[in-house]
C-alpha cells in the first residue's frame, strides 16, 4: 500500500495533465492532448499556486508534485512555535492550518481572525496537572 502523501492546500490540478500559459486568456490552460491523455509537454499546477518547470509526462509532473509537498513539509518542520521565525500567515497559506500559540495544537481556521474551538483551556490545564504530578 502506498504511503499517504496528502497535504492540505496542495493538490495537483487535473491529476497531472499538462498546462501551458495562454497569452490570449492570460492564464494557464490545459493542453489539448489526444483523447484527453495525460501525456505531452506542459507544466504541473499545484492548488497553492506553485507551478513546475516544463515537464514531458504525467509521471514527471506527479514526481514534481510529491517533491514539492516534501519541500513544504520540510519548511514546516523547520519552523516551530517557539521559534521567532514562525509565520502563521505563511503556515496557513501553505497548509490551511496554524499552531495555537497557547496550547501548541494545530487547528484549521476559516480565517486568521480567530481560531475555532479546540479545547485549548482543557489542554493547558491537563499539561499543568501532569507537570505538577511529576514534581511531587
Amino acid at each position: 500500500m502506498p504511503k499517504n502523501t496528502r497535504l492540505s492546500g496542495h493538490t495537483l490540478r487535473s491529476e497531472g495533465k499538462p498546462f501551458q500559459w495562454s497569452t490570449e486568456s492570460r492564464r494557464y490552460v490545459r493542453t489539448n492532448t489526444l483523447y484527453g491523455a495525460n501525456t505531452g509537454d506542459g507544466v504541473a499546477l499545484c492548488s497553492c499556486g506553485t507551478r513546475s518547470p516544463m515537464l514531458h509526462s504525467n509521471a514527471e509532473r506527479k514526481r514534481w508534485h510529491a517533491l514539492h509537498k516534501d519541500d513544504v513539509r520540510a519548511q514546516l518542520a523547520d519552523s516551530s512555535l517557539n521559534d521567532e521565525s514562525y509565520d502563521p500567515e505563511a503556515d496557513f497559506a501553505a497548509t490551511g492550518t496554524v499552531l495555537c500559540a497557547d496550547c501548541g495544537t494545530r487547528v484549521r481556521p476559516r480565517t486568521l481572525e480567530s481560531l475555532p474551538e479546540h479545547r485549548c483551556a482543557e489542554r493547558q490545564q491537563a499539561r499543568a496537572d501532569s507537570s505538577q504530578g511529576e514534581e511531587s
